[in-house]
């Protein structure tokens, strides 16, 4: 370790430390069940918590020591696709993989592997099944897919596991891997983001349940929540937020009535025959969707089932010192009963793995939060939570994906850098910038010739299908939002140089899957838009009042850049500042008078977006 990462290391641990004295919630109320959900069972590979057989199948570690084990042995592999929380998994291992038969074939036949999909979501990209969990891919020692399963009976399954094994036998050969097609370049421009509304509007369901999924399933859709709330507030057409909030008020349905949180998806058009997983990435994205349509309507309806879903978040995926936990798992006997019902029983089990893109969003959703409230102990939760990512997962090599696991993910190092731009805005500390920037560094180290960002670091000497990076243009969306936001923030232009070439690149596959490209669409508007750009100066111990003013104040394209001043004038992309404390609100090329009393802040604010319209 070089001295400056130790010392960075220090002072982060010394802010850590200072956070986590805060992170005990005064004004949350919880309400706790009989007895605290468990940790989920430290097995080397997930499996279901109740009794089951799957661990006699003979299982390995993805890694390219065992698919060269596999060549060696002359063996295909069963790769199995699961999840901790994944309810069909967990029938899938109390099913087919504790048949006996099934069992003792695969042990014979292949070379067996199990992946947490949470923990390698690279692997899940390129071998899931068009069903999701749980997929099982028989494929070839290089990684090429004879076939795939999804959730099926244990006769079905050895079926389909004796013909891939009798395919393999018969020529070695698999499926070659087809990277998916990115479709034309775009200009990503403004019509573009039409023509995914367009398409978003085309799945609502005639009957008003919100947006339809395929197969006629229903999930929460938060980030389609947040593109029409922006759509509405842009066009000044109310359609658009009403469409916003009757998808939230569907979502609600979703919601646990007793110890609240969001499961993951809801089998029926009326939102019934839900899966019961509770998963940090829904509650987190639903936390985020919630608190901007109560900004946006002024709905205490929105804003209680915000409060209720930070509860949640605390008091069972928070560990007891910062961030928190993946998921909670799926056990429809308990979640199916009342209060009552409940306390008799164990709670079920959460996973208490630690991810750094999953926790950076949840950070995000809990500032966003905190400005709207004013919940002083949500915004600690969510400072330590990234101080933890920051000393936990940050390496002189890059950003782990959670300990142990992948590093630089497009998706994770975007919601971080996401994350340091909210933590800026929040604490007004110039450092949460510099993180962000060298975030910024990692992804642009991601850039393919055509502008695209790749999913991970390309790696040709990758096991499998790993060796064949590809891009996604829902993370290529998130990462381009993320580095719009840096350009204004700090002036600096290659950042949006970045943003646009991943923006034109991708847009192509996003046209093609709309309902997916809802962050893509709101990184077009972040970057073509002139942001409500509010900069605060002042020396540093008068900046906290006005940074809270300038955090508190909802505008769905507001930037916030905090400088500190030391007696003199300070000079910022072009521009120079007097060292008074003040706020200085610009849009495009519209500067308002300087804002000097933190108490006067919104009126003065809303007069000058009044006078720019």
């Amino acid at each position: 370790m070089t001295p400056r990462r130790a010392a960075a290391l220090a002072v982060a641990a010394a802010a850590l430390v200072t956070a986590m004295h805060f992170l005990r919630p005064r004004t949350l109320v919880i309400e706790s069940a009989a007895e605290e959900p468990k940790e989920a069972q430290k097995d080397e590979f997930p499996f279901s918590p109740r009794p089951n057989r799957a661990r006699e199948i003979r299982w390995q570690k993805w890694s390219a020591e065992t698919f060269e084990a596999a060549r060696k042995a002359g063996k295909p592999v069963a790769l199995s696709l699961t999840a901790t929380w994944c309810q069909k998994c967990h029938e899938m291992d109390e099913g087919a993989f504790s048949d006996e038969k099934v069992i003792a074939f695969l042990n014979e036949k292949f070379i067996c592997i199990r992946v947490d999909t949470d923990r390698m979501p690279d692997v899940k990209d390129r071998y899931i099944s068009s069903k999701g969990w749980p997929t099982t891919a028989f494929c070839t020692p290089e990684g090429q897919v004879i076939s795939k399963t999804w959730f099926v009976p244990a006769a079905e399954f050895l079926d389909l596991a004796t013909k891939a094994a009798d395919a393999f036998a018969k020529d070695g050969k698999g499926a070659e891997y087809r990277q998916p097609a990115p479709g034309p370049a775009v200009a990503a421009a403004p019509e573009e983001v039409d023509a995914i509304l367009a398409a978003i509007e085309k799945t609502w369901a005639e009957d008003g349940s919100a947006w339809a999924a395929p197969g006629d399933v229903r999930f929460p859709s938060p980030q389609i929540i947040e593109l029409y709330v922006r759509k509405a507030f842009d066009s000044r057409d109310e359609r658009w937020l009403k469409r916003a909030a009757a998808g939230a008020e569907a979502a609600l349905k979703l919601e646990d009535p007793v110890e609240h949180g969001f499961y993951r998806v809801a089998m029926k058009p009326d939102w019934s025959e839900p899966h019961y997983e509770k998963l940090l990435e829904t509650n987190a994205a639903m936390l985020s969707a919630l608190v901007q349509l109560w900004r946006a309507t002024g709905d205490e309806k929105f804003g209680n089932a915000a409060g209720r879903t930070v509860k949640f978040l605390q008091s069972t995926l928070g560990p007891p010192q910062a961030g928190w936990s993946a998921s909670q798992d799926a056990d429809p006997d308990y979640f199916k009963l009342d209060k009552a019902g409940r306390e008799k029983r164990a709670r079920p089990s959460v996973d208490v793995s630690f991810y750094s893109g999953l926790n950076a969003q949840a950070a995000s959703a809990f500032l966003a939060y905190a400005a709207a409230s004013g919940n002083e102990e949500a915004r600690h939760m969510a400072l330590a939570a990234l101080l933890k990512v920051h000393i936990d997962l940050w390496t002189e090599e890059g950003l782990l994906h959670g300990p142990g696991a992948g590093r630089d993910f497009l998706r994770d190092l975007a919601l971080v850098g996401d994350a340091c731009l909210d933590a800026h805005q929040a604490t007004g500390e110039w450092s949460w910038v510099t993180r962000a920037k060298d975030v910024a560094a990692r992804i642009e180290k991601l850039a393919d010739k055509d502008g695209a960002l790749f999913d991970r670091p390309p790696d040709p000497n990758a096991p499998g299908h790993l060796r064949f990076p590809i891009k996604k243009s829902a993370d290529n969306g998130r990462a381009a939002g993320f580095l719009a936001r840096l350009h204004h923030v700090t002036g600096e232009e290659k950042w949006k140089a970045v943003a646009e070439g991943a923006l034109k690149a991708t847009g192509g596959e996003a046209k093609q899957y709309p309902a997916f490209s809802a962050e893509y669409a709101m990184a077009i508007m972040k970057l073509r838009k002139y942001p409500l750009h509010l900069v605060v100066v002042g020396p540093k111990a008068e900046l906290p009042k006005m940074v809270a003013a300038a955090d508190s104040f909802w505008h769905p394209w507001k930037t916030v850049t905090v400088l500190e001043t030391s007696g003199a004038e300070v000079k910022h992309a072009e521009l120079e500042y007097p060292p008074d404390l003040a706020a200085y609100a610009c849009v495009a090329d519209a500067c308002g008078p300087p804002v000097k009393d933190p108490a006067a802040f919104d009126d003065e604010i809303k007069a000058f977006l009044e006078r720019n319209k």
